[in-house]
């Protein structure tokens, strides 16, 4: 779009509730997030197409739906003539292509910083040899820990196509194997951050993609209380002098949360503490004189309960800012419907670079929304999670659940005591709280109207007053499902019209409570105000 390719960095945080973000109109303490869309654009039609970790990592970088993956890991869950079933499975490999080999191939500098959360378990990488009660200070496990950090970096170069990748926590903190070090260490992956854009040439145009592990867990408050040198990689001698220098202590957090009158609580921290990285980017950007001719996007992989794991709305939104001085003109506010899958082109069209024929994108760039006089790239927009598809237009959302066959025949024949949540996850506690949640959740076909219902709770696919919207939606989800090689069949199940089916969701919801122990329906009725 420019004579002199721009530079890219993206921040990705994970598990944010665009509402919180004081640029959207909420109360949290997110000064740095709020100058980019001061300073750019901020979109608030912004959507995930799977609204969990791994696949919409996956999406973001590859520009596809997470049921195109190829990985031996999906076809492995999901064989060809079966629908797939999209949960933590989507893995990238080299052999997929991807952002970052894109963009290294036409001659930019990329890097990599934070979560993964796209590959196979961590024992691939030989993780086996940390055990739960490992002291990070122990001289034989901080070795071990630099070796497994070193193949985890190795891993995320040769997968996504990157120069440098650093700070890689491959999943949750809290799944990390040692016990002691099972929190968050944004200082870590902001010293990488730095470390990469020190590292590239002035003349060299670079992409920075930064994976925050915030807002997900563990607790952020527990996780400030800890030694910033000591991280999954190992101890790191420089990091405590770096984080002086570089980030506002974080005792301050709590110092300016009490000065705005905001709540001192996990959620407030998380979000302030994330900001802290962001601003810490941006001034780096600054100090290297570059900031003037570099992209920076912020989005999240998703939004949070009740409607991760699922396609209603409350999981799938999310923040999107842009900014990019003398392109993208400050304080705008765009209400087109854009996706994550949105995210590859949209950078691309930025850097001026066709995708190669072996790189089919689902997304378009979201440039001509700003610019080209169109009013929407999308006329509808497509979501996929477990055993479910989804459709959704400006004004109407339908949700198709269809249990495989294993699964149907296991409720008939009473082997299977509760009706399977979206992913047949039976712990799981985002499955389990939408259950709750939403009154329609085990419902095959699900139609909302989303001007009079935004909050998904009143169901009108069995109304015969909308029989033809009912029709026209299922239309349009068809012609996405088309295209794709595993079957969906939008004809409902016999049994999933039953009146034991009925029975077996309704008794389902009445004691999913009974697998949430953290379970609080005041947090959760919080942003929509609906009572569970």
């Amino acid at each position: 779009m420019v004579a002199r390719p721009p530079n890219i960095v993206c921040i990705i945080s994970d598990d944010t509730d665009f509402e919180r973000l004081g640029c959207y109109g909420g109360a949290a303490v997110t000064p740095r997030m709020d100058q980019i869309a001061a300073q750019g654009v901020r979109f608030t039609q912004a959507y995930c197409t799977s609204a969990a970790c791994t696949p919409s990592r996956f999406s973001y970088l590859t520009g596809v739906y997470a049921g195109r993956c190829t990985d031996d890991l999906f076809m492995a869950d999901n064989p060809p003539d079966q629908p797939y079933r999209v949960t933590w499975n989507t893995a990238l490999n080299e052999s997929i292509p991807s952002l970052g080999h894109v963009l290294r191939a036409n001659g930019y500098r990329t890097g990599y910083v934070g979560k993964w959360h796209t590959g196979h378990g961590l024992d691939s990488l030989g993780g086996d040899v940390l055990k739960p009660e490992d002291d990070p200070g122990d001289t034989d496990a901080d070795e071990r820990l630099r070796a497994v950090q070193a193949a985890a970096v190795a891993a995320v170069k040769r997968a996504g196509g990157f120069d440098f990748a650093g700070a890689i926590m491959w999943g949750n903190p809290d799944q990390f194997p040692v016990r002691a070090l099972q929190y968050h260490n944004l200082e870590w992956m902001t010293q990488q951050a730095c470390e990469f854009l020190d590292s590239c040439a002035t003349d060299e145009p670079f992409m920075l993609y930064v994976a925050a592990t915030v807002r997900h867990g563990p607790s952020h408050i527990d996780s400030l209380e800890q030694d910033v040198g000591h991280t999954q990689g190992g101890w790191v001698e420089s990091l405590p002098r770096f984080a002086s220098t570089h980030l506002p202590p974080r005792a301050t957090i709590y110092e300016r949360l009490a000065m705005a009158g905001v709540p001192v609580n996990d959620f407030n921290v998380g979000l302030t503490w994330l900001d802290d990285q962001v601003g810490a980017i941006l001034d780096k950007l600054a100090v290297l004189g570059v900031a003037d001719n570099t992209l920076i996007i912020y989005c999240t992989d998703h939004n949070t309960e009740p409607g991760k794991a699922t396609c209603y709305d409350r999981g799938i939104r999310i923040p999107w800012l842009m900014a990019w001085p003398g392109v993208i003109e400050a304080d705008t506010v765009c209400e087109a419907g854009v996706q994550n899958i949105d995210f590859v082109p949209t950078v691309l069209d930025a850097c001026g670079i066709t995708p190669p024929d072996t790189m089919p994108l689902d997304g378009t760039s979201i440039f001509p929304v700003l610019y080209g006089g169109v009013e929407r790239i999308h006329e509808d927009m497509y979501f996929e999670f477990g055993y479910t598809r989804a459709v959704r237009t400006d004004r109407w959302k339908y949700i198709a659940l269809r249990y495989p066959a294993d699964l149907i025949a296991g409720m008939q024949d009473g082997s299977l005591t509760e009706a399977p949540n979206h992913i047949n996850q039976r712990l799981q506690d985002q499955a389990s709280i939408a259950a709750v949640y939403y009154p329609s959740y085990f419902d095959p076909d699900q139609l909302f109207d989303l001007a009079a219902d935004p909050v998904e709770q009143r169901n009108l696919a069995g109304d015969p007053a909308y029989a033809d919207v009912l029709a026209m939606m299922q239309a349009r989800l068809q012609a996405y499902l088309a295209t794709f090689d595993h079957p969906f069949d939008l004809a409902v199940p016999p049994f999933m019209r039953s009146p034991e089916y009925r029975a077996l969701a309704d008794a389902t919801r009445a004691t999913g409570t009974d697998h949430i122990p953290w379970y609080n329906p005041d947090h959760i009725g919080l942003t929509f105000g609906v009572d569970v």
